[in-house]
């Protein structure tokens, strides 16, 4: 896992892959569980905003997390767990903290990382709510 991973596709709400052309998103995995995750959106490139989550659309610009990831094994779940903790920011006298993200992890090999992300419920008029989980494929950058 240690390397850096370039987001290549995502899910669609109807189940098809398309390419990451609205934003770009990199991870960068270190020894010791040290790692980075930098989300880049593109808002001219915005050629299906359904895509995105309402908390994407309103995000523009660029999102970044530092910290540490674990990898959490729950027989319950049925796939491992990839969770980022973010560093604490220390701004003044202010301290903030960044939500953690969780990914349960499809599969991981040499050059391919897929993770899905939390279930989101889409509420679309005068049909039933969608259930959406947004699959992420990231390919290995070689160096």
């Amino acid at each position: 896992m240690i390397g850096i991973w370039e987001l290549d596709s995502i899910s669609t709400s109807s189940g098809s892959f398309v390419k990451s052309n609205f934003f770009s998103e990199t991870l960068v995995f270190k020894k010791w569980s040290g790692c980075s995750l930098v989300t880049e959106y593109h808002p001219e490139d915005l050629g299906e905003p359904r895509l995105m989550s309402k908390i994407d659309f309103f995000n523009f610009g660029m999102e970044s997390f530092i910290g540490k990831y674990f990898i959490l094994e729950n027989p319950n779940r049925g796939l491992k767990t990839l969770i980022f903790v973010p560093d604490l920011l220390i701004s003044g006298k202010d301290t903030i903290r960044k939500k953690c993200k969780n990914y349960d992890l499809v599969s991981l090999d040499n050059d391919r990382l897929v993770l899905i992300e939390e279930t989101q419920w889409i509420p679309r008029e005068l049909l039933p709510v969608l259930i959406y989980n947004k699959i992420k494929i990231y390919k290995k950058v070689k160096r």
